[in-house]
């Protein structure tokens, strides 16, 4: 072979290592393309995931972008149990229960109040806490609550706790004071637990300080109680317990509304039928734009009259992938389907930690592409955001993800041009040598 042979060869060789290396090149870019478009939907925190948003006809396209959130309720997905989470418009912060004894679930609830309610910051004050019965799917993961966090405010159940049998100095020494308690409320014949879980919670709760140092307030859950701030446009009412004792602990489950502005949402605990039938005869309750249905979804909750008094658009099931009691029934979401609300169902079983808020809608400004809040009320609007059980992808930043994404890529462009370029080279040698 001649050296005009050899040339040819070589530069036949050299072009084809270069569509070799186009080739690779292309397919590592679509790859890092896909892993870049999934990273930065699957790792985002879980208020940039829209499932639902509703704002007088507005389109939204993101949650950063759409509302600016200024009520925002949080269902957190401890399994088959309850955890609420609320961030009020003056800055306040709120808990209702916290799920059962469960490492697993604890530390989630733990970690997604950290990065989701409290920013990452180094703030841990919750203003209030609501446990609304003694059951241990609800009160089983308060001892992370205050291990974690401060509280100011503690609103507790008319369960007291009782143990006289077998019971240890300190057992004996919290059911004389519980004792004095229901003395004090004048409640005689008083609905009591001895469970180690709530008498846990209680001897916790008595001696949690709160931001200043001093005792946190105590208060018995009780129809007629509000939280609420008028200047700032919020307000949570009790509409329930309404009776000093109930033969089932879930009804203590405190009913309540919240609502800001012209939107609301019910929180119902496990309310069972009885305390609903009660509350729709003492009062006359307001529609809301979302449920939270009781006792996850139980048949013995949600009835057609309170389900029809309410009229919600949305709905919220608290409940545990595959759980024994069969939550939600099919009694229940078939009542909900016939109420024509079937296809606005969200469950944490299926769709992870949930976010509803309300918020003003947010413009750009096309001068300045900067944003800003419309004024007028007619912008605020709902918004409804699913974590779709990401687990702890939903802690890690999307910037994180593309960094190493981009790192691997760098070494496998690298790496593949090197071996491109070697493999070229033993061509060439092996034709010049031929």
């Amino acid at each position: 072979m001649g050296k005009s042979d050899s040339k040819k060869t070589s530069k036949k060789t050299t072009k084809k290592s270069k569509f070799v290396f186009s080739k690779t090149r292309i397919l590592i870019f679509m790859l890092i393309c896909a892993l870049l478009g999934g990273s930065m939907f699957f790792s985002k925190p879980i208020e940039d995931k829209i499932m639902s948003y509703s704002t007088h006809g507005a389109q939204l396209s993101s949650y950063q972008t759409a509302l600016n959130n200024d009520f925002i309720v949080h269902f957190v997905d401890v399994g088959q149990g309850d955890c609420i989470m609320l961030e009020l418009p003056d800055g306040k912060k709120g808990i209702i229960d916290a799920g059962d004894d469960n490492k697993e679930t604890e530390e989630h609830l733990v970690e997604y109040a950290k990065q989701n309610v409290f920013d990452g910051t180094s703030d841990n004050v919750f203003d209030f806490l609501i446990l609304t019965h003694s059951d241990s799917d609800h009160v089983g993961g308060m001892d992370a609550v205050f291990e974690n966090f401060v509280i100011n405010t503690i609103y507790r159940p008319k369960i007291f706790y009782n143990k006289t049998q077998n019971a240890t100095t300190a057992q004996s020494e919290l059911t004389n004071d519980e004792t004095e308690r229901a003395n004090e409320l004048g409640i005689n014949k008083p609905t009591t637990k001895s469970t180690n879980i709530y008498f846990e919670f209680l001897t916790l709760a008595y001696s949690e300080k709160d931001e200043n140092g001093l005792n946190a307030q105590i208060i018995f859950s009780e129809a007629g109680l509000e939280i609420s701030d008028e200047t700032a446009g919020y307000n949570i009412k009790f509409y329930s317990p309404n009776k000093d004792s109930y033969s089932d602990v879930n009804d203590f489950s405190p009913i309540i509304i919240a609502s800001y502005k012209d939107y609301s949402i019910a929180l119902t605990g496990d309310a069972e039928k009885e305390v609903e039938e009660e509350v729709l005869e003492l009062y006359k309750l307001p529609n809301v734009d979302a449920l939270k249905l009781g006792h996850h979804g139980s048949s013995s909750s949600t009835t057609q009259a309170f389900l029809e008094a309410l009229d919600p658009e949305y709905i919220f099931i608290t409940v545990g992938a595959g759980n024994k009691y069969g939550h939600p029934t099919e009694e229940v979401l078939k009542r909900l389907e016939d109420y024509n609300i079937g296809t606005n169902i969200f469950r944490t079983d299926q769709n992870g930690d949930i976010i509803f808020s309300v918020g003003k809608q947010i413009a750009n400004s096309d001068s300045t592409n900067e944003q800003t809040v419309q004024a007028d009320s007619e912008s605020y609007g709902i918004l409804i955001a699913i974590s779709e059980g990401d687990g702890v992808l939903s802690y890690i930043k999307w910037w994180q993800i593309v960094s190493v994404i981009l790192v691997i890529s760098f070494f496998l462009c690298f790496l593949t041009k090197k071996e491109i370029e070697k493999k070229a080279k033993n061509e060439i040698k092996k034709a010049i040598s031929k």
